[in-house]
């Protein structure tokens, strides 16, 4: 399931439904090419996968709400990337050309027994 950020509500929400299962935070810059491929990766997974958990927050469209996230999870900010949170925190995170079909399913991996998995 794919859904947009748009205010620090939305933020909070896709918090507090990390706790149910992992929820990746996707940034995009609609300005960059590097972004391009990194959501087609997304968008494909999440077309694939439907009970995985994304969110995508446009960051030049709004970047206070991409600088809160930052702060809040303590990920430095870059675009594209991806951070894959679990129970409220940041578990993984990639940026730029390791944002792939590929890590984003391995990030998975990383969920101890017993944590939720999709």
């Amino acid at each position: 399931m794919l859904k947009d950020l748009e205010n620090i509500a939305d933020f909070d929400k896709a918090l507090q439904d990390s706790r149910e299962a992992p929820v990746y935070i996707y940034k995009h810059s609609s300005t960059c090419n590097i972004s391009r491929g990194a959501w087609r990766a997304v968008q494909e997974l999440s077309e694939e996968k439907p009970d995985l958990q994304f969110r995508r927050i446009m960051v030049r469209e709004n970047k206070p709400l991409s600088t809160d996230i930052a702060q809040k999870l303590g990920v430095e900010h870059q675009s594209p990337q991806i951070i894959l949170v679990n129970n409220g925190v940041p578990i993984w995170s990639a940026t730029h050309y390791g944002i792939t079909r590929e890590t984003i399913m391995g990030a998975l991996k990383i969920l101890k027994p017993g944590e939720s998995e999709t």
